[in-house]
């Protein structure tokens, strides 16, 4: 996010806590978050036990519960500052990817989840203009994971095309010492939405059908949902459509209106988008699209208040997922499923 788009993020944080929406046990570790502490209160919208309401039948005990935040160690890479978006590899135990904020150059950072620098990774003649979150995903070849870099925001509203990059996920061990790569085969996909400019810093892609979504930033008005794909071997330019509306700020998706991370679990039952306050879950039944899922009732998860919290994914088996805030050595945050 452009440093003229911060304001928005502390104010949200701070009408969360003045409408009431963080309890006093979740207004305690908004100041301390930079600490180590084994656990910490987070703000979920709601009940995220297993006795909250909604989705695919409505009946209580279908939402999924998760833990509150607990940390893991800190960032260790002092390049990596501003963290803007974070994957779990799904192949490699114990690591994690993640990227900077607008600003940087055009590279990924592999760190393992107690935070320990693992390395830098370059994409080779691509531009960064403002990356804002990064994906896991299926591509040309077949049963391996491909890495998409969105280079999505648009604060202004003003860019004609906006860029998804995807390369093949770098071999990389959780206890490696910190390598400098550059990668030069890099697929490229230049979007451009249907109905003109949008800001966004939410990058979905799908894990059973390839296809790839983008949730808008929206100061007023609800976030809408577009999608393009299945994306073609090579890159390429493809329109995105819009698909569904998120009405973020009002029940049931209760707290910031913004929107700022997201992600899908590995075997796609799983969806989960994030605003500066607050967290919501969507289940997927068999044989249904992303599109519809997100159609369905949001369950309420765990989201620690962060100072300028833009990122969130799931773990590789699926059973927790991770935050992180921008800043100097961040605490990294998991939320154990239940």
């Amino acid at each position: 996010m452009p440093r003229l788009d911060r304001t928005a993020a502390t104010l949200a944080l701070l009408s969360a806590l003045s409408s009431g929406a963080c309890t006093a046990k979740e207004r305690a570790p908004l100041a301390s978050s930079g600490g180590t502490g084994a656990s910490a209160g987070s703000a979920s919208g709601g009940t995220s036990g297993s006795g909250a309401q909604g989705g695919l039948g409505g009946a209580p005990g279908d939402c999924p519960a998760f833990a509150d935040a607990e940390t893991t160690g800190n960032l260790e890479s002092v390049e990596l500052t501003e963290a803007s978006g974070i994957v779990a590899s799904r192949k490699h135990a114990g690591v994690l990817w993640l990227h900077n904020d607008s600003g940087d150059s055009a590279r990924v950072f592999a760190a393992s989840t107690t935070g320990k620098h693992l390395g830098t990774f370059t994409l080779a003649a691509v531009q960064a203009v403002d990356w804002e979150d990064i994906a896991m995903g299926p591509g040309p070849i077949p049963n391996a994971d491909y890495l998409y870099l969105g280079d999505i925001g648009d604060n202004a509203a003003q860019r004609p095309e906006i860029r998804v990059h995807r390369v093949l996920e770098p071999m990389v061990s959780s206890g490696q010492s910190p390598v400098t790569v550059s990668i030069s085969d890099v697929e490229t996909f230049v979007l451009s939405y249907e109905d003109g400019a949008h800001d966004a810093e939410t990058l979905l892609v799908d894990p059973v059908s390839g296809e790839l979504l983008i949730v808008t930033k929206q100061a007023v008005g609800p976030s809408l949902v577009f999608r393009a794909g299945p994306l073609p071997s090579g890159g390429g330019s493809l329109t995105l459509t819009q698909t569904n509306s998120l009405a973020f700020g009002v029940s049931p998706l209760l707290g910031s209106n913004l929107t700022t991370a997201g992600d899908i679990s590995a075997s796609g039952a799983f969806i989960a988008i994030r605003s500066y306050t607050h967290a919501f879950l969507w289940r997927r039944g068999p044989g249904q699209s992303v599109s519809a899922a997100l159609a369905g009732e949001p369950c309420p998860i765990p989201l620690l208040l962060q100072p300028q919290g833009e990122s969130l994914g799931f773990a590789g088996d699926g059973q927790g997922y991770y935050t992180v805030s921008e800043g100097t050595g961040p605490p990294l945050h998991f939320y154990a499923r239940e």
